[in-house]
This record gives C-alpha cells, sequence and structure tokens, in this order.
C-alpha cells in the first residue's frame, strides 16, 4: 500500500470577508427647553468598501424590516428623537468614495442627514436635520468598533 502525503493549500483574500463595524454617535437635540444626549448607532459590513451595507443593530427589535439603527434618547424615553428618521425605507445607507451617509425621511416633513468621512476613520462629520419640522446643524465625532 503506497503512503501519499500532501499538503493542502487553502487560497482566501482577507478583503472578501464581510466584518462588521458599529457606530456610535451622540447627538445634542433640544426637547421641552433641554438639551439632551441622543445615542445614534449602526452597523456596517465592509465599511469602507464600495458593497458597505447596512446591518440591523443587535438591541434593535426589528421585526418590520425597517428600522436597523438604534436611537436611544439618555434620560428620557417618551420623546421621539429626529434621529428616528434614519430609519425610514429600512435606512438608507448611501457609500461615496470619501464618505457613508444616512439618509432619513421618514415623516416627509423632516429631513435627516448624517455624513461621515472616509479620511477621519469614519469617526468625523456632520448630522442636519431640515424641513419643515426643527432644524439643526453639527458636527460628530462618533466612535467606531
Amino acid at each position: 500500500m503506497k503512503n501519499i502525503t500532501g499538503i493542502i493549500l487553502l487560497h482566501f483574500s482577507i478583503a472578501t470577508l464581510a466584518r462588521d463595524s458599529t457606530i456610535s454617535c451622540n447627538v445634542k437635540e433640544e426637547f421641552d427647553k433641554k438639551i439632551y444626549d441622543v445615542k445614534v448607532e449602526f452597523v456596517i459590513s465592509d465599511l469602507g468598501q464600495p458593497n458597505a451595507q447596512l446591518k440591523t443593530h443587535p438591541q434593535v427589535n426589528n421585526e418590520d424590516g425597517y428600522s436597523p439603527i438604534l436611537v436611544k434618547i439618555k434620560g428620557k424615553t417618551e420623546q421621539s428623537s429626529n434621529m428616528e428618521n434614519l430609519n425610514a425605507q429600512g435606512g438608507d445607507l448611501r457609500v461615496g468614495n470619501d464618505r457613508i451617509r444616512l439618509f432619513g425621511d421618514g415623516d416627509g416633513y423632516t429631513f435627516v442627514d448624517l455624513v461621515l468621512f472616509k479620511n477621519s476613520g469614519y469617526k468625523k462629520g456632520y448630522v442636519s436635520v431640515s424641513g419643515s419640522g426643527d432644524k439643526f446643524y453639527q458636527k460628530l465625532n462618533c466612535m467606531v468598533k
């Protein structure tokens, strides 16, 4: 009987493996003449790649399939944040060469843009709210895990 010894080589590219990144941003928003911190946290697979996709945050009950982004007002639970509009249309992630953009138009009157720049490692950007409702703009410093 002949003994055959061989080596099997497995080839794969790290770049083709999907990696999830969690991005967490704090937005200051006014309710009842007080300023509250609103946590906006979302998960993106293949961040930095043209095929990046928004995934459902593990802490979100997304039974309807339309709310992948975690939005939580610190210290206040009965109020709705403008950031909830980012969940409209199931979360609208747009990937550019130099940025990612989440866009929301949940109520048809208030538009929310959250933009993070690639050259900052997706840690710096801005959020803007416009339309017929509340209006504001603020710079963001986010964490990427």
